[in-house]
């Protein structure tokens, strides 16, 4: 009797020591999640808001399309053929701005370092826009944000 008693507390043992091991890796590896930079845009001065979409690090976080994540986001209203401009206090190595259609299909494309003087259209409307930025070893990351031409 005195063997499966010890039989039994040996395995509750080590199944707490393993559950509070693995908890705590868990618990570190969170704690040790890099800190995804948030850019700055601005049009003709003026700050616009971000929504923080996908993003990859140590693992996937994956997030609704551009157009989903900005569905309920009252739009900036900004002048036409104003500029936008896209700065981080941690600068990524790639960065690549998106205009998307009603549909979601991109329209235009800019690959630079560092946004200035990208011009918003001069037509009237409301704009959605994804910036993409990619660190070395952070990992990468998808913004969008929605502006309103009048």
């Amino acid at each position: 009797m005195k063997k499966w008693f010890f039989i039994v507390l040996s395995v509750i043992v080590v199944s707490a020591g393993a559950f509070a091991f693995f908890k705590n890796i868990s618990e570190n590896r969170i704690a040790a999640e890099p800190e995804i930079p948030k850019p700055k845009v601005t049009v003709g001065g003026k700050e616009i808001p971000t929504v923080l979409g996908t993003r990859v690090t140590d693992a996937i976080y994956d997030a609704a399309g551009a157009l989903e994540l900005v569905k309920n986001q009252e739009p900036t209203v900004v002048v036409p053929g104003a500029e936008l401009s896209v700065t981080f206090d941690f600068a990524p190595g790639t960065l690549v701005l998106q205009r998307l259609d009603a549909e979601g299909n991109v329209v235009s494309e800019e690959n630079l370092k560092q946004f200035k003087g990208v011009l918003v259209p001069s037509e009237k409307g409301v704009y959605v826009y994804v910036v993409n930025a990619w660190w070395k070893p952070i990992g990468s990351a998808s913004f969008a944000l929605k502006i309103k031409v009048d």
